[in-house]
């Protein structure tokens, strides 16, 4: 959750060009967690597999890795028309990228979760919270904070984009869900950068 008011501080706003390589390495370590949460909702909880990957989703090893990032250059970026346009592409296609991989994960996920408990969500809802081991049900907490705050984190920006997310969860994942709404944001004030410079012309 601190990275939510870390954003508004910053006032930096969708739109914004970026540079490619930060684009580029933003969507390459979103593939880990993806994985490596994959592995923690579907490996069994005593296994070797599950430790390693909870330990590294909530160990320092991934978020230090982003350190890389004070190398970008993006803040000194000129907002040219070009410059504009080819960061969106680029964020669009990553967005794109990261949706489907969100969402064949949710699917793996439903198809497990409807074979080992059908339609009963109270046993679910047993086994990854009420009668959940401790690491287990910090799993839970981890997974829907991280989802708390990109809706806020979208909700700050359009409100609506928010709720659309939030009702396309079901059918898509959270994390594709987000996607879709998080292109929406970006596509548009794209487009309303690119035309405001069009009248300052």
């Amino acid at each position: 959750m601190l990275w939510v008011p870390s954003y508004i501080f910053s006032n930096s706003k969708p739109g914004i060009p970026v540079t490619t390589t930060r684009i580029a390495f933003a969507t390459f370590m979103a593939v880990p967690g993806i994985i490596l949460t994959y592995f923690v909702f579907t490996a069994d909880t005593d296994s070797y597999l599950w430790t390693a990957s909870a330990g590294i989703l909530g160990g320092p090893l991934l978020v230090m890795v982003n350190l890389a990032y004070w190398a970008d250059k993006s803040s000194s970026m000129e907002a040219s028309n070009q410059n504009i346009a080819k960061s969106n592409s680029a964020i669009q296609n990553a967005y794109s990228f990261i949706a489907t991989l969100s969402f064949l994960f949710w699917a793996c996920l439903v198809k497990a979760a409807y074979s080992s408990y059908g339609f009963s969500i109270g046993t679910l809802w047993n086994e990854i919270w009420e009668e959940a081991n401790a690491s287990v049900a910090f799993m839970t907490i981890d997974s829907g904070v991280l989802y708390l705050g990109i809706l806020i984190f979208i909700g700050y920006e359009n409100a609506w984009k928010a709720l659309k997310a939030l009702f396309l969860t079901p059918l898509l994942g959270p994390g594709a869900a987000c996607c879709v709404a998080l292109k929406d944001l970006e596509n548009e004030a794209t487009s309303a950068m690119l035309v405001g410079k069009k009248k300052e012309i």
